[in-house]
């Protein structure tokens, strides 16, 4: 089960209750400063000239930098991760309507460090390499499941703000942090299909009857699906 981040590239939930964080290098922070220097000496290079276009240039190269070492680590990491799972779950995630969101709210922080991290472009590369493996890439539907408001202990709702960075079930008494427990929530529904374990409370809704037979019901219900035809690792933010 995984779990999308900001502070890392994801959180891994695994089936013997640990847990694995994918870094986040942030390789456009760390250009930044180098950035910023190129695009000054560009600035002041005279319109038209021959230093300007060098200066144009050397901004280029900047960004193709950061381009390709944030591709070369996306790749080293999907690689590893399909390598080491043969089912790997993540949550549906429409990235360009939450970079649009987040915009209109004045997160510009928020989207900088999304847009840097470029989380679609590493689902992409999971999506074909599980495809390529024989392995199982799968999106549980968020809007039915909330991962990060559920509790994977209990399945009852825990209302979290953005800035909560800790799952507290107030039900349970539940204690992880917070993308620790939306990403045990995405392997639960995909191996019990709900959100606590096999023996654990109903999901969300209460009324629903829990029918699923050896941890696959879900997959083929309607509460998983499987992906195919996920943008390539070299398109833009856009999911779907």
């Amino acid at each position: 089960g995984h779990d999308l981040g900001t502070e890392t590239l994801g959180t891994i939930a695994k089936e013997d209750g640990t847990f694995v964080a994918i870094p986040n290098p942030r390789h456009g922070q760390k250009s930044k400063e180098k950035l910023v220097k190129a695009q000054q000496k560009l600035a002041k290079k005279k319109k038209g000239s021959k230093n300007r276009e060098k200066a144009k240039i050397e901004v280029q190269k900047v960004y193709l930098t950061t381009k390709n070492q944030r591709n070369d680590f996306l790749h080293q990491e999907s690689n590893k991760a399909i390598k080491t799972y043969g089912i790997f779950t993540t949550e549906e995630l429409n990235i360009q309507a939450l970079v649009e969101k987040n915009a209109a709210e004045n997160k510009h922080g928020l989207n900088r460090e999304i847009l840097d991290l470029a989380p679609a472009r590493f689902l992409g590369m999971l999506n074909y390499k599980a495809e390529e493996a024989g392995s199982i890439y799968s999106e549980i539907n968020t809007k039915k499941w909330k991962p990060t408001q559920t509790c994977s202990g209990c399945g009852k709702l825990v209302p979290k703000e953005l800035k909560d960075r800790i799952h507290d079930c107030p039900h349970c008494g539940l204690f992880l942090k917070r993308d620790e427990n939306s990403s045990r929530v995405c392997l639960n529904v995909q191996l019990f299909g709900q959100a606590t374990t096999r023996d654990g409370p109903s999901p969300i809704s209460s009324s629903r009857k829990n029918t699923a037979v050896g941890g696959q019901e879900s997959i083929f219900d309607g509460q998983i699906k499987k992906v195919g035809n996920r943008p390539s690792a070299g398109d833009g933010p856009r999911v779907r």
